[in-house]
Parts: structure tokens; C-alpha cells; sequence
């Protein structure tokens, strides 16, 4: 693995998710507040709500120093937390 970590090298093919009981998640985004994320990744949380839709998965990595309110009436949406190393 290379330095620059698993989630940098994810090469996006299918977009589309499915678990079990709950459905098909529509998008997933990546909101990597230190840069160096995927291409199209986001920044902030801001630059990133108007995107957001129902059902849909953010990974994040690095530390997000923002205060943010959720879009109106967006639901079911999944913040994973990507990080090279657990702490």
C-alpha cells in the first residue's frame, strides 16, 4: 500500500450499493478536508450538501473542522468514517 492510503487509490467503477433491507444507495460522495481525495472529491461539507440526496454515503477522511446544517428534506444519509490508521 502505498502512502498515499486505501481510500485515495479507490478507483470509482459502480456507483450503485445494495444492502440487505434497506435498499439501494443512490450516490457516494467523499469529503476530504485536507484535499488529497479521489478525484471529485469534495472539501467542505458545504460545497458538498447541494449534492446530497436521499440515501446517499459520504466517506470521510482527515478532520473536519466545520459546523454544518443537513439539507431540507434529505434523509437516510450514511457518514463513514475512512482513515488509514484506527485510532
Amino acid at each position: 500500500m502505498t502512502q498515499a492510503g486505501f481510500w485515495r487509490d479507490i478507483r470509482v467503477d459502480n456507483r450503485r450499493v445494495m444492502l440487505r433491507d434497506y435498499g439501494v444507495i443512490s450516490n457516494i460522495h467523499y469529503l476530504f478536508p485536507q484535499g488529497d481525495g479521489p478525484r471529485g472529491s469534495f472539501t467542505t461539507f458545504a460545497d458538498l450538501a447541494p449534492n446530497l440526496r436521499n440515501r446517499d454515503t459520504v466517506i470521510l477522511s482527515g478532520v473536519l473542522k466545520e459546523q454544518a446544517t443537513a439539507p431540507q428534506d434529505v434523509f437516510d444519509v450514511t457518514i463513514l468514517g475512512a482513515a488509514n490508521r484506527p485510532r
